[in-house]
Formats: structure tokens, sequence, C-alpha cells
């Protein structure tokens, strides 16, 4: 049998029954590398060893041209033609023996089941990013996607469109910067990693600015050499039609296109691994970590102590080492940048984060670890407590673990960062309250309801845009509150710490406090609340809710929180943001959930090319939260995809 593909292996894909070509590492009928095939496995016998990353010995393929798979895509199925005379499966030599280990993973995947398919799993991972260990150890900032990890997703994403661009009248930026269609000249000869880094690789050995000693390199991981290397002289004869000089050298068996009269951009592919780098001296130094000379980033302490602990189910991985970024603006002497970033840097050396697909969309997530105890102990509450108070439809939800206590942290991790002017208790600057009040040691929220005055909203009855009613809009906060007089007692602080008045009110039938600007002097953080400057204005409604205190700009938006307490519909019950608290990180001290769906109009807007414009139209919630302790500072974004 033959597969459109390409020459078939005898395999098939338990996931889409098409058969797999003999050199695929994923199905391209489906874009999923499937733990159960079935069919004749190709014996392999080798004893050559192998470089990391590499592809057979090119000596061994055939003599005509190799055949071009179509790209992977995700849940789609290939034609193939079921009458074609079978292929017989050549010999290679190279990495044999991995072959024979998947093939005998896939084995033991079909007997065992369940715990087959996990074991084949974890084989199967790409836990350590390959780019790393081509790089040097001296990398100040990296990233790599990758793209057989990428394809495996319930949400319809696929390798395909990863990097495609150009719909809607934008410009495609490869394109227009190498002249290479990733579809075409890339996608059907890439293998797994893509990554960008930037790390000390200078033409000029006595920089005026440090950072001029920056170097920068576009990685891309190949299965074929000769492909990749046409792609790069393509791109090298593309800077020719440009007008510019392009100067062909040699190094460590790879031709370099060095671009003499363009910043010196020069392309490179060989040995697994294609390069597009930002000089010839970045291009070289990774040439020599692909020939095994020179320490690298996989081995770097900094590296594994920010990395080791991400999932191994990721497909980016986002390293930063701050520390050496420091150094670098340090060694200007008497750079401003390097003042600013010192505090920060010995507080935070190092960043690492990572993207993953999980059932409700795609995460992101950046950790900082820090060097020191910053002496806050562990911040954590529950978030989400006051949802179940707050109505379905709000905008925008923020839930903190602690109020006083997350108040009193940030003051003292702005004050060890070197935030002299964010280091005050914020707190006390807002409400004339300090954080250590004990009515403040609670959770606490904080609600928007519709769109700022003057904003625009999309979905009118004719699809254009409007101006938002600026009486759909409100801000609420909402602190449990289960001592009464405590919370009675901080609202009469607030009130002489910015010359308010309370007066009784009734709200819904329920005993409420009115707070009025007296004079008409606006409220500091309302201050379009005051409509007189004569006489008072209402400013603020508070009313204590099943022991919460709330306190919203309108009646209606209080009433509102009150029907919601008392069993009316509330965000609690919400789909969205049911399933991202979910899966979001068990020890958070801050949520926010941002409501996307009365926006998503303006998003599909901005076109669904490419997997970022897909991503943006059809995200229809986001939640944020932030984990923090003496050890580092966690930040994680929770996209809702609906498609």
């Amino acid at each position: 049998m033959s597969s459109a593909n390409g020459p078939s292996s005898g395999m098939v894909c338990a996931n889409c029954h098409q058969p797999i070509p003999a050199d695929a590492s994923y199905c391209p009928s489906c874009g999923q590398v499937s733990p159960q095939m079935s069919g004749a496995y190709p014996t392999v016998v080798s004893s050559e060893p192998t470089l990391q990353g590499s592809w057979p010995d090119q000596s061994t393929q055939p003599a005509t041209p190799p055949p071009t798979y179509a790209p992977p895509v995700y849940g789609a199925a290939a034609p193939y033609a079921p009458d074609a005379p079978p292929t017989p499966v050549k010999k290679k030599r190279g990495p044999a023996r991995a072959i024979t280990a998947i093939s005998i993973a896939l084995l033991v995947a079909v007997i065992l089941g369940l715990g087959g398919y996990t074991l084949y799993n974890v084989f199967a991972a790409n836990a350590d990013a390959a780019a790393a260990k081509v790089l040097p150890d001296n990398t100040l900032a990296y990233a790599s996607i990758d793209i057989v990890q990428y394809a495996k997703n319930s949400h319809s994403f696929s390798a395909s469109d990863l990097f495609n661009s150009g719909g809607q009248g934008q410009a495609d930026p490869i394109k227009s910067a190498t002249g290479l269609n990733w579809q075409t000249d890339i996608l059907p000869w890439v293998n797994r990693d893509i990554a960008l880094a930037a790390f000390p690789a200078s033409l000029d050995p006595n920089p005026a600015n440090p950072f001029e000693q920056l170097g920068a390199v576009v990685l891309i991981q190949s299965k074929d050499d000769s492909a990749a290397q046409n792609a790069m002289k393509k791109a090298a004869d593309f800077q020719q039609s440009q007008g510019h000089t392009v100067v062909t050298t040699t190094y460590g068996g790879f031709t370099l296109y060095t671009v003499a009269d363009g910043g010196s951009t020069t392309f490179a592919a060989n040995n697994g691994w294609a390069i597009i780098g930002s000089n010839s001296v970045a291009t070289k130094m990774v040439i020599d970590r692909i020939n095994g000379k020179g320490n690298t980033l996989a081995n770097a302490q900094a590296y594994q102590d920010a990395t080791s602990s991400l999932p191994s189910d990721r497909f980016g991985t986002v390293f930063v080492n701050i520390k050496a970024i420091y150094a670098l603006a340090a060694s200007a002497g008497g750079n401003a940048a390097a003042s600013t970033l010192m505090p920060f840097a010995s507080v935070y050396p190092t960043a690492g984060g990572y993207l993953e697909w999980n059932s409700a969309g795609m995460r992101a997530q950046i950790t900082l670890k820090a060097a020191k105890s910053l002496g806050i102990g562990d911040l954590h509450g529950d978030t989400t407590a006051l949802a179940s108070m707050v109505p379905q439809n709000v905008l925008l939800y923020g839930g903190i673990g602690n109020l006083g206590a997350e108040a009193a942290a940030s003051s003292k991790i702005n004050s060890e960062l070197g935030n002299t002017g964010s280091s005050s208790d914020i707190i006390q600057s807002l409400l004339g309250v300090n954080s250590s009040d004990p009515a403040l040691q609670h959770p606490a929220a904080i609600v928007v309801t519709g769109l700022p005055s003057g904003a625009f909203v999309t979905g009118a009855p004719d699809g254009t845009a409007a101006a938002n009613d600026a009486s759909n809009s409100g801000v609420a906060l909402l602190l449990k509150a289960p001592d009464a007089s405590a919370a009675q007692t901080l609202l009469q602080n607030v009130a002489n710490a910015h010359q308010l008045t309370l007066q009784p009110m009734t709200v819904d039938g329920q005993s409420a406090t009115g707070i009025y600007s007296a004079g008409g002097t606006p409220f500091p953080t309302c201050p379009e609340c005051a409509q007189r400057p004569d006489t008072p204005s209402l400013v603020a409604v508070a009313v204590q809710v099943k022991g919460t205190l709330v306190v919203g700009t309108s009646s209606d938006l209080v009433t509102a929180i009150i029907n919601a307490a008392n069993g009316g519909p509330n965000l609690a019950q919400q789909s969205d943001f049911s399933q991202l608290t979910q899966n979001a990180p068990s020890d958070a001290a801050t949520t926010v959930f941002v409501n996307l769906s009365s926006l998503q109009s303006a998003l599909a807007n901005l076109g669904q090319d490419g997997s970022i414009g897909k991503l943006l139209a059809h995200t229809t919630a986001l939640l944020i939260t932030s984990a923090t302790n003496d050890q580092q500072s966690q930040e994680t974004i929770d996209l809702k995809v609906n498609l």
C-alpha cells in the first residue's frame, strides 16, 4: 500500500486509520502520534551512533528526490491509494535504535492498553526542548515551540495554521523577512522544535552599548537536511533579490549565507537544524554546539532551576536569565537601566514559563524564582468565595484570598524591588485605613459590570458599534465581614479619612448606608461621581448581605448583588467561570476573571488567519491567577476557547 503522502511503512494510525509514511514521526493525516499502530513494523539494525537531533544519513537515501509530505492537520483525513503496490521499506542508518525502541514501545502500548499509552506518552514527551541543547549556556532569553505537542489538542489547532498570517489584508511577516512561505517552504521539513534565543555574540569586540553585544538566532529543527538547506538558500536568494550582497562561506560542515550589507543576517542548515542568525558569530556559536563543542543552555544551572518543574505536555517553553541581563546592562557603568533592574534581579534572578493546551483551552504560566526569602509567608485563600454573590453577567471579577495580607505583601515586595513609589500601603492610600485593620483580614472581591463611559460595544442588531450606556457600568467591593459592627466601623473610618458622610437608606427593602461626598467633594477613586458642586451627592451604597459587606457605586448594582446572593443567577454558576476556576492553580492568592463574550464581535474582527487570530476570535473568557510566597511569584493565564 502506498500513501498519497509518501512511501507507506505498513503502519496504520489507530486514531484515523490512515497509513503512515515510513519517515513520519507523527500521522500526516490527523497530526497525532498514535499509541496503537498495527501492521508490519520495519526491522532496522545499525550499530552507528547518531547525533542528537540529526536525521538519517543522506547517503543512504534514494537517488530520487524525497516525496513532499502533506503537513499534519489535526482532525483532517488525507486520501490514499489502496490499490497501489507496496513499497519496500529501506534500511536506514542513523536513528535505527530509536526506531526500534519506538516500535517496541508501541507494541507494549497495544498490549498494556491504557497503561501502555501512559508509558508511551512519557517516552515520546519532549520534556527538554531540543533547541536548548544546541544553544550556548550564557543565553539570556529563550522561547521554543514543540509543534508536535502543539498539534495534540481538542480545539482544532494544527501545525498548519501555527504561523499562518496575511489574511484581512495583513502582511505575512515570515515571507516579508525571508521570502519563505510557512506552508510550502518550511512546514514539510520541520521536525519538532522551533526556537528563538538571544545571547552575547557581537561582531564588534568593544561595542559602545553593552546590548550591542547581543546576537539572536531562530532555530528550526529539521528532519530533512536537504530540504532545509534549499530553504535557507532560497532565503539568501530572496535577500539578493532585494539588492543585498550575500557572501557564501563554510563553517563546521555548514554552508553559511551571510547578508554582508544588511546587518550580517546569516542562513545555514545541516545536522538536523536550520539556523537564521542575526550575525555570523551567533550562527557559528550554535553550529559549535550542534557539533558538540562548548557548554549548552540545557546544562546551565540557571536554566535547569527555572524549567525543571515545567509540565512535560507543554508545547511552549520560556526562559529569561534576569540576573545575566542585569550584569550585561551594568557592564556599561552608570547605566540607568542597570540601576533600575538591579533590585529586581537580586530578588528574582530567573524566570521560567510554558504554554500548554488543556480541556478548557490554553494556559500560559510564568514563574519568577526568588533568590532569598521575601518574608511574606504563603499568600493564599479562597479567591472564588464571593462569586456566588455576583451577578452572572459581570464583565470582571477580581477575587482576593485575604485583602489585608495581600496589600501588606504587595507593599513589602515593592520595597524589596526598589519601587519606592509603590511601596506604601495601597489600602491606606486609597481608603485611609491601614491594611493591618482586623476587618480587612478576610476574602474580598472587586466586581465591574459593563464598560466604562465612552467605550464602544459591538453586537448591535445592525452589526454596528454603539457608544456604551454608562448606566450599565459600575464597580463594587465585596468583603467578608462576619462582624457587622467591625464592618460599620470600617465604613466610618473610610468616611472620616475622605470627608464623606454616612446616611441610612433602604435598598431593595433592606437597610443600607448611603455614602455621600459633602459639598460636592468627589470620592478619590470616583471623580465623576460629584454631580453638583454645591450639594452632597451619593457616591456609593453599602449593605451587609449574608455576612458580607457590599459597597457599590449605585443602588441598582447593589440590588443585583443582593438578588444573586439570595439565589439568583450568579457567576459561580457560569460555565466559563466554573471550568476555568476548577482547573486553575489551587494555591492562588488572587484571581481575575474577564468575561469576553460581550467583546466576541470585536475580537472576531481581528481575523482568524493563523493561531493567534483564531485563538482571539474564539476566546470567550480568561482567568489570571497569582500565587506568591517566600520562594516564588507565579502568574497563570487560562483562556477559555470555544470553537
